[in-house]
């Protein structure tokens, strides 16, 4: 039984990678210029934005995380994952209503429009990329643990976790810079369905 998941998951993730990839292609093509590659195009409708949202939020930060802040804190770590929906709400709300009125697409871009200084989007930008290196750190962990729990194989004389952050991020950046914006919503969507 060991055997046989072993052998089929690297298939499995193998497929998901050449499909995801499939579909970061295929919408590729309707994407011409760089506008169209950072705003998918303004072609992604709230049915396909909530399902990549969710996909997002099912991800392995948040799954993993959640889920080891329950289990180490017991039933009082319930409350960590009441509080991670939650934080969504209040960004629908009191944050995206604002921007999308003010005509941005981005906190930084809305702080500058508002304060009318290029150092408040500096400072942006900087909050930004380290909230977005705390959440990358946890996905990364995530990947390198699914990589060392199903593989258990490195390449090259890495361990399986390492070998599973590095391939995980080779195919992140990849999916994203052949799809874009429109190609990440698609791909989150589909995990999401998965």
């Amino acid at each position: 039984m060991g055997r046989c998941l072993s052998v089929q998951t690297p298939t499995a993730a193998l497929a998901l990678v050449i499909v995801m990839l499939g579909v970061s292609w295929a919408v590729r093509r309707s994407t011409s210029t760089t506008l169209d590659f950072y705003l998918a195009n303004r072609q992604v409708g709230p049915f396909l934005n909530a399902c990549a949202i969710c996909g997002d939020y099912f991800s392995a930060a948040s799954f993993l995380g959640v889920a080891g802040a329950v289990y180490a804190s017991g039933l009082d770590g319930v409350w960590f994952a009441t509080g991670f929906a939650a934080g969504f709400l209040v960004v629908l709300f009191f944050l995206a209503a604002p921007l999308r009125r003010a005509g941005q697409f981005s906190i930084p871009d809305f702080l500058a429009h508002r304060f009318g200084s290029s150092h408040v989007r500096i400072v942006a930008v900087a909050i930004v990329q380290l909230i977005v290196l705390l959440y990358l750190v946890p996905q990364m962990a995530g990947a390198g643990l699914v990589w060392e729990v199903f593989v258990r194989e490195g390449f090259l004389g890495a361990s399986p976790y390492v070998t599973g952050i590095v391939l995980s991020t080779v195919v992140i950046v990849i999916q994203a810079v052949v799809g874009g914006m429109k190609g990440t919503t698609w791909n989150q969507a589909l995990l999401f369905g998965l």
